[in-house]
């Protein structure tokens, strides 16, 4: 049996890039497998896109929600090593997946072997199941998890490994809209433009080419729209650039739609909270809970034919309505004759901290972690948005770097193995007592 670190490198070194079927499958066989090995009963559910491992007897259920596809790794040479091709060096392991959900998803699934060897060893009865809910889809919007849900019942409560700790009772919906603008067929001085792969994650290449063939490259540094403090838009580096042309084409570019464009996106979303863009914000609290800050971000823009395509990716807090953020944009660019073309959309969710398996998960977080288990917002978007009765929790901690859709995305060791000993302890904390945690 190969130990946490050998199996979180194979599955990684499978690039399973969302929207690739072929490789997504292969690695939630990949999970289905060591899961198989461990003892546990597994099986497939909506079509194939979904892995079930359960541990456990009983009629109550505690859910794991993880996923195996990732985000597109970017420019692969900007990456100190192949993204798909791991590497552990100076404790720790480096791989696309390796924070987003590789890593968190066989933690976690290490930590239901654990259990189950805690109850041969000391003759401890599992009275509850515990069952891993394995996607392929989580990047593409959840579609395989909504479909699981049509033809199964929900498990009674859940946690994602997804997000950060301690605790995220409160996560902020998700909204993605792709709008466009009409281009003039005379007059324009760039040809065609491009940058993003992932809607959730700021590009770090923007490339445009002019009409005399020339091509600029502009470039930032990637990450998740969640962490917009550590991403550098490539998309607003390329409005400063052009900004900064010279010669002939500096007076032609001023007429030019895709120049104006890339100029209201940096004064409209350079801040990140869409405020100079008439926007709307959050009102902070939500039920009594602190809710968070709405963020936007452009992480996309390309050419097709006669249009310009932007992708405009947000995370909304649970009081603010779609309606009003696209109301908001179409009057910032009104001027521009603006067209939605296309909307998805998670909505926000909320859980009570009262509930009694939060209190269960927030022991084994006090325990371990040594410090008391504050609850906080998650601006990610994982499944536990669909899962009724679900939690973000874990990977990582909001004081270290977390690298998700990152370059060099990786993770130490050292915190791998305290993510299979915490949910151990969590799995433990509800599975072996009689009491219902519902």
């Amino acid at each position: 049996m190969y130990d946490l670190v050998e199996s979180v490198s194979d599955l990684i070194r499978i690039p399973s890039v969302s929207g690739d079927r072929e490789n997504c499958l292969e690695a939630l066989y990949y999970m289905l497998q060591r899961g198989d090995e461990f003892g546990f009963s597994v099986s497939l559910a909506a079509d194939g896109r979904i892995g079930i491992i359960e541990y456990g007897q009983g009629s109550e259920v505690l859910g794991i929600l993880t996923h195996v596809d990732v985000a597109h790794a970017g420019d692969y040479t900007l990456w100190d090593s192949p993204p798909f091709q791991p590497v552990v060096d100076a404790d720790r392991i480096y791989g696309r997946g390796a924070v987003d959900d590789k890593g968190p998803a066989m933690a976690a699934l290490f930590a239901m072997a654990d259990v189950a060897e805690l109850s041969r060893r000391y003759g401890l009865p599992a009275r509850k199941k515990v069952r891993m809910i394995i996607g392929t889809e989580q990047k593409a919007g959840g579609g395989d998890m909504r479909d699981y849900l049509l033809t199964h019942r929900p498990p009674d409560y859940s946690f994602s490994p997804d997000g950060m700790f301690p605790l995220c009772n409160v996560e902020m919906g998700s909204f993605n809209v792709l709008i466009s603008f009409p281009l003039e067929t005379e007059g324009q001085v760039l040809r065609d433009v491009r940058a993003g792969s992932n809607p959730e994650t700021v590009p770090e290449v923007c490339k445009v080419t002019l009409n005399d063939g020339r091509t600029f490259a502009a470039r930032g540094s990637a990450g998740h729209i969640s962490m917009l403090a550590l991403t550098d838009n490539a998309i607003f580096n390329m409005a400063e650039a052009l900004e900064s042309l010279r010669g002939r084409n500096k007076a032609k570019i001023r007429r030019d739609t895709t120049y104006r464009i890339f100029r209201k996106l940096k004064a409209g979303f350079f801040e990140g909270n869409g405020r100079r863009a008439g926007l709307p914000g959050s009102l902070g609290r939500y039920k009594n809970e602190y809710s968070g800050e709405n963020v936007y971000a452009p992480t996309a823009i390309f050419r097709q034919k006669d249009r310009l395509f932007v992708n405009i990716n947000a995370r909304l807090s649970p009081d603010t309505r779609e309606d009003q953020v696209l109301t908001a944009i179409e009057r910032y660019f009104r001027e521009d004759i603006v067209r939605i073309d296309r909307i998805s959309s998670q909505p926000a969710s909320f859980i009570s901290r009262n509930q009694p398996f939060i209190k269960a998960m927030a022991e084994a977080y006090e325990h371990l972690a040594e410090r008391p288990a504050e609850y906080h917002v998650d601006t990610v978007g994982t499944y536990a948005q669909i899962v009724p009765n679900s939690i973000v929790f874990g990977p990582t901690f909001g004081d270290e770097d977390n690298l998700r859709h990152h370059v060099n995305e990786s993770m130490s060791l050292q915190h791998l193995k305290y993510l299979e000993t915490l949910y151990e302890r969590v799995i433990s904390n509800i599975i072996f007592l009689k009491r219902s945690f519902r």
